[in-house]
């Protein structure tokens, strides 16, 4: 090979490895995105359980990497001495479809998995009024026109990630009955976040109001690491009362929410499995 050819393969190959190094720049390991959590919390998440807190009992910085998604998310919690912020942290190994994937296809994975509120139906989540049983929390879920027109529409799928988008859902469950929620995605290098506005005053059972319009603060941001994906989910209220007691029921309301984004984790990983 002549000297010109041997320069031309070699700038070829390093243009190569460079192209190659930004679709892996994102290779972030756990302790690397999380460097505040001690190392039972690492184990807890490397076994696939996962790592909660709540504001008025651990300070919730350790649980979110500072200039993450996660982190803006947990800030904007606009929380009072009357309300709370309960969060959930977890760690998903990338399923075996993902693992040959660039981080851009990854992205578009989850962007689409994220957006799958439809087979939100018929999730359960551990009722204490049941007995701590398995019950049904989502009845009906689906996305909407709009806030004027509630006529169904199917999940969105697309082979890239937006910067932001917005959709309007509705969910029935079976505390809340029925309502429209806003969700409202971000995204950037290596993550996707999606908040969730109630956009109707939350009624428990329709007899005890829990929030009002926009009350509830509810987010889950995935972020993509060297071996899975770590997702952070939050739920939040100011003004809020922390128990509710109707008909001999009393209901802790930020232990139901801790419940409610367990459920979601659970609905998120089971997307993942199966794409």
């Amino acid at each position: 090979m002549r000297r010109s050819e041997r320069i031309r393969a070699t700038g070829a190959m390093l243009f190569l490895c460079c192209m190659l190094g930004l679709e892996r720049v994102h290779a972030v390991t756990l302790a690397q995105a999380l460097p505040r959590l001690g190392t039972q919390d690492y184990a807890t998440l490397r076994a696939a359980s996962a790592v909660k807190g709540l504001d008025r009992t651990r300070d919730m910085r350790d649980l979110v990497s500072e200039g993450s998604l996660a982190h803006e998310r947990m800030e904007e919690q606009n929380v009072n001495e009357r309300g709370f912020t309960v969060m959930s942290v977890n760690f998903i190994p990338y399923p075996p479809s993902m693992l040959a994937m660039d981080d851009r296809q990854r992205l578009a994975v989850l962007f689409n998995a994220m957006r799958g509120i439809s087979t939100q139906e018929g999730l359960t989540y551990i009722s204490h009024r049941s007995g701590d049983k398995r019950k049904t929390l989502i009845e009906k879920s689906h996305y909407v026109v709009s806030t004027d027109d509630r006529s169904e529409v199917p999940d969105p799928v697309s082979e890239s990630v937006s910067a932001e988008a917005a959709y309007v859902v509705y969910q029935k469950d079976t505390s809340f009955s029925g309502n429209l929620y806003l969700h409202r995605y971000q995204s950037d290098e290596d993550e996707i976040s999606v908040r969730v506005e109630n956009l109707d005053p939350l009624w428990v059972f329709g007899i005890c109001k829990v929030a009002d319009r926009g009350a509830l603060q509810l987010s889950m941001t995935v972020r993509l690491l060297d071996e899975g994906v770590l997702l952070t989910a939050m739920a939040g209220m100011a003004d809020c009362r922390e128990r509710i007691s109707f008909f001999g029921f009393a209901v802790d309301i930020p232990d139901a929410f801790s419940r409610r984004i367990d459920a979601l984790v659970q609905w998120f990983s089971g997307r993942l499995a199966s794409m």
